[in-house]
């Protein structure tokens, strides 16, 4: 079946069940804040090769009326070729083709949508997306969202310019997961080009995603997911190394400075001076059953692993407040500068947080990705 003419406009595809959620996404089940989460305008989304497991284990014994989708992460271990673009298995007496069969058993599992398990899409890989945009033009059911895990090198130019060609072409909702060893957007480029991708692609989502999710649904996205821990956070590569041992320490989000950093790297950047202190939900609650002078949790407490969960759950308030704040906004163009100016807010921050650690250096350095969010012009470089 032949894509539409080059240069068409699809249509924004954005699912009703999806439009305007910021999702909550998650690998490891045992941390995650799922009693945080709304049905309103967030959701869950899991991830990982037990991704259906991890879902039907969570939901059984705790209702959730949002939606739900369960991630298979075929682009964990499979790499894409035009020959075979989806981890699909093979065809049953259920269903014509493996795909079919296992978009089926995602709608047996409850998933509000069935997410395609594509493979990974190598950067510049034009045949294997092509395969990709191919199949799903044959794809009738409504419940469908396509999954594009993409190398984070296409967002490197001229192949970011491919990927909106092809994704224009294909009226099928979708979602882009970002695929790196480490933060895909470690790039003043490739934070740019992604908000290029996102505005130019009507009703586009972001999964798998970190604060990242936030800029690309004030440009356009129709939904996305934050995940709650690092391996959640973006998608990985089967042919790139990985990350060293997992650390006990979480990932703590610095409303300040919208940035994560590890428990014992701000805990041992304030040792001697006057922490920061979170008013979240969450750290109130903290603060409350642990009898904090002030009511709030100091954001040096998240230094071990029985600290987990808490740090998550702090994760999730901060930036659900933050989003909640944006969308408050009389129209697109005040979330917009909403966003903007929280982002450049930020960057004065980190010098005041440099400032009262006594480490005037970078030990809270801005990231390439803040200083796009924030208005500044991104200089090319290689991903």
């Amino acid at each position: 079946m032949p894509l539409l003419p080059h240069g068409a406009h699809a249509p924004g595809s954005v699912p009703h069940a999806l439009d305007g959620h910021l999702m909550l996404q998650v690998k490891r089940v045992d941390p995650a804040p799922f009693d945080d989460v709304s049905p309103v305008d967030g959701g869950l989304v899991f991830c990982g090769l037990k991704a259906a497991e991890n879902k039907a284990a969570v939901l059984r014994d705790r209702p959730f009326t949002g939606p739900v989708l369960i991630d298979p992460s075929a682009y964990e271990k499979h790499v894409a070729t035009p020959d075979r673009p989806f981890d699909a298995g093979e065809a049953s007496l259920m269903a014509a083709d493996g795909l079919e069969e296992q978009l089926e058993r995602q709608r047996m599992q409850g998933a509000t949508m069935a997410v395609t398990p594509t493979a990974l899409l190598s950067a510049g890989d034009l045949a294997s997306l092509e395969a990709v945009a191919e199949r799903a033009l044959e794809i009738s059911d409504d419940d469908v969202l396509l999954s594009l895990p993409v190398d984070a090198r296409w967002l490197r130019a001229p192949h970011h310019h491919d990927l909106i060609s092809m994704l224009r072409q294909v009226p099928l909702p979708k979602a882009l997961v970002l695929c790196a060893t480490h933060d895909p957007l470690s790039t003043a480029e490739a934070a740019a080009n992604l908000r290029e991708v996102v505005s130019s692609v009507p009703g586009i989502g972001l999964l798998r995603s970190d604060l990242a999710a936030l800029d690309a649904m004030v440009h356009g996205a129709g939904f996305a997911s934050i995940g709650d821990s690092a391996s959640a956070r973006h998608g990985p590569t089967p042919d790139r190394r990985g990350p060293g041992p997992r650390r006990r320490d979480p990932a703590v989000l610095l409303p300040r400075a919208l940035s994560y950093h590890y428990g014992e790297t701000i805990a041992t950047a304030f040792d001697g001076a006057e922490a920061p202190l979170c008013p979240c939900g969450a750290c109130l609650e903290w603060g409350a059953a642990n009898g904090s002078a002030d009511g709030r949790r100091p954001l040096t407490t998240f230094t071990d692993a029985v600290d987990t969960h808490g740090a998550h759950r702090h994760n999730h308030a901060v930036w659900s407040a933050l989003w909640e704040w944006i969308m408050r906004a009389a129209d697109e163009a005040d979330a917009k500068e909403r966003w903007q100016k929280y982002c450049r807010r930020a960057l004065t921050e980190i010098a005041g947080l440099n400032e009262a650690a006594g480490r005037p250096g970078r030990t809270f350095g801005p990231s390439a990705a803040l200083r796009v969010w924030a208005g500044g012009e991104p200089r090319r470089g290689r991903l």
